[in-house]
């Protein structure tokens, strides 16, 4: 009988890390979905300023590596922003205002102030993932001392 508690036991805390690790996982790929979207953003800028292309054909051109690490769960061509921001999951609320508002505005102005829009949109993600990575290591331990220690928590009361 003891053998079926201390393997209960070691499966509570089994799974208070792996629940730290899921959740841990979840927040680093909070920031390389962000960052993907500086990249896209970037790449927008560079065929804008270089050669003037319509946004249907800068999406067509671009990888579509970078659009699923961007959050794209569709399928098929994209040909515009609110269509690919439509299909994609973002999970940073500040910055997927930040993409929201770029998305919607993008298309509606000149060339120059499309290219200095991308440029203000880079700098506000840029800061905005910089303080997520600033806090990213105190979240990981709280999120897994948190976990961990309600795991423990439950098998002393069940023990």
């Amino acid at each position: 009988m003891i053998w079926y508690k201390i393997f209960g036991a070691g499966l509570l805390i089994a799974s208070g890390v792996w629940t730290a690790r899921r959740v841990n996982q979840a927040t680093a790929g909070t920031i390389a979905e962000l960052e993907a979207w500086q990249s896209l953003i970037g790449y927008i800028k560079s065929q804008v300023d270089c050669f003037a292309l319509p946004i249907g054909e800068i999406l067509s051109r671009a990888s579509p590596s970078l659009l699923c690490a961007c959050g794209w769960q569709g399928e098929g061509r994209i040909f515009d922003l609110p269509s690919l921001l439509e299909n994609c999951a973002l999970r940073d609320r500040e910055g997927g205002e930040m993409v929201r508002r770029f998305c919607e505005e993008f298309g509606k102005r000149y060339r120059e102030e499309e290219s200095r829009a991308c440029d203000a949109t880079l700098a506000l993600l840029g800061a905005r993932i910089e303080r997520l990575r600033a806090h990213l290591p105190v979240q990981k331990r709280l999120c897994s001392t948190l976990c961990i220690s309600g795991a423990l928590a439950v098998v002393i009361l069940l023990v």
